[in-house]
């Protein structure tokens, strides 16, 4: 992916961040599209796009989110769901069916790339 390389101290495909992540009054999230989401989340229920990202956009501990409509059955009303992580993404991939969006904070914004500045206001 994107801002990650492979581990060479871990030789079980496991990878890290090219770049350390850091906080500031500005974030970049990197938009990855048809993602396996990764394993160990937080659901933030009653959320909207924008209050997503801004929710993980405001916590420094926040690597990455997802977000995504569900239908009404099972959902007790709430038919949004907000995905939010902390810490190491485990168990996450590209498929060739279909995936979610997953939103990655950066480093920094590296030119070119698809990525998405949220202010932390």
């Amino acid at each position: 992916m994107d801002g990650f390389e492979p581990d060479p101290m871990n030789s079980s495909r496991v990878c890290r961040r090219v770049e350390a992540l850091k906080c500031g009054s500005k974030n970049h999230f990197l938009r990855l599209s048809g993602m396996k989401v990764p394993d160990r989340f937080l659901h933030i229920r009653n959320r909207s796009f924008d209050q997503c990202a801004a929710e993980c956009s405001r916590n420094c501990s926040c690597t990455a989110y997802a977000y995504a409509n569900l239908s009404s059955a099972g959902t007790l009303g709430d038919q949004t769901r907000c995905l939010v992580w902390t810490g190491e993404l485990v168990d996450t991939w590209k498929t060739n069916n279909y995936g979610e969006n997953l939103y990655i904070r950066l480093g920094d914004s590296p030119a070119g790339m698809d990525d998405i500045t949220v202010s932390d206001q």
